[in-house]
């Protein structure tokens, strides 16, 4: 959603420290809490396992990862949704911006809780602020109006409110006329450190031109090449060639010879293409342990994260997913994703069957040609 990415992401406080307030000293931004979450914590007090939650990189820099909070699933007692920013490699995950959300009757009525956040922050924090910035109206290229207000402490981290206006927006229009649930009013409050500011105005956004994905090989072979770069034709006729059930627009075939580090290899072509530009790579091999599966998705993931950090689009880290095959047998998988502006993905999977001596570990590499034909 476009608010969540917004580059000012703001949200909304809780001072429950009222009884502290005879002691103002001790009354900044890192005691400020949204939803009893407050700045500089580690992460590990308010999610149980990293494993077991969704982490979004969205940014193309991928220093911070965000995970986020709905009020159904975690129990909020104010916000709909809050977000928590922290630096992926800290290895303390201290968070570093705290974002919470609330949808609004309307625009107005979003000023006016918002002035109410306001006096609270200016009555009990005066000495404490070191620059204000009041009503920045901004209105960007879709329709969307914002109103922010932005209170810089002495101490040098930021609180800052803002309400949004998506009714003229023309991706919100879109997405209500698909039937989708999406917010026309939002009041949004914003905890966080100048480090975290600085990093979003500064780096979050920065890409390089050059495709790296074109660079990452899976047992040498690369996407949207050709096989052809890799092996004579005559080798290729002599595979055998593999269709999925209802799907004649693509082939693949299967390579488990001379592998260096898995233990079958299967690239996906397009069907009559002469030119043999490989569209999928998915390989795969086997771990008698979990764990041992779960370090080598781990480590692929944080060397990808650096290898491709610019050109990745989002990078995601999906929980522990559990489902029955068509066999009726029961299975759990994890996956981590990188996704591409262009279209492309990679993907990394541990997958265990239930009872079962042997863990999979899959990591793939698909063009958005493969996407398109499925």
């Amino acid at each position: 959603m476009e608010f969540i990415k917004t580059k000012m992401i703001i949200k909304k406080i809780t001072i429950c420290l009222i009884i502290f307030f005879s002691n103002l000293s001790y009354l900044v931004a890192e005691t400020f809490e949204i939803e009893n979450i407050s700045l500089n914590e580690k992460i590990d007090l308010h999610v149980n396992d990293i494993e077991k939650t969704i982490v979004n990189f969205s940014y193309p820099d991928k220093k911070f990862a965000t995970i986020t909070l709905n009020k159904k699933d975690h129990n909020l007692k104010i916000y709909e949704k809050v977000q928590m920013d922290f630096e992926w490699k800290d290895k303390k995950r201290l968070i570093k911006s705290i974002n919470g959300t609330i949808e609004m009757s309307g625009f107005n009525s979003c000023l006016s809780k918002k002035e109410k956040i306001l006096n609270d922050v200016y009555v009990n924090l005066s000495d404490k602020i070191k620059k204000v910035q009041d009503n920045v109206v901004t209105l960007n290229d879709g329709g969307m109006k914002s109103n922010a207000d932005g209170i810089f402490l002495d101490n040098d981290n930021i609180i800052r409110i803002q309400c949004y206006d998506y009714s003229n927006d023309i991706w919100a229009q879109k997405a209500w006329s698909s039937g989708a649930s999406y917010p026309k009013f939002l009041l949004a409050l914003n905890l966080q450190t100048k480090n975290h500011l600085d990093w979003l105005n500064e780096k979050a956004y920065n890409k390089i031109e050059e495709n790296q994905l074109s660079k990452f090989q899976i047992e040498n072979f690369s996407i949207n090449d050709s096989l052809l770069n890799y092996m004579s034709l005559s080798k290729i006729n002599n595979f055998k060639k593999f269709t999925m059930r209802g799907n004649n627009k693509h082939y693949s075939i299967k390579i488990f010879d001379n592998l260096k580090k898995y233990n079958e290899l299967a690239i996906t072509l397009i069907k009559d293409d002469k030119k043999f530009i490989i569209i999928g790579i998915r390989a795969a091999k086997f771990f008698g342990k979990k764990e041992k599966c779960q370090t080598e998705k781990n480590d692929l993931f944080n060397y990808l994260l650096d290898f491709l950090n610019f050109n990745a689009d989002q990078a995601l880290r999906l929980p522990l997913q559990k489902e029955m095959n068509s066999k009726k047998e029961k299975f759990s998988y994890s996956t981590d994703y990188f996704m591409y502006e262009n279209g492309d993905e990679i993907n990394i999977t541990c997958e265990n069957a239930d009872g079962a001596f042997t863990t999979l570990f899959e990591v793939g590499a698909y063009s958005k040609e493969m996407g398109e034909i499925n």
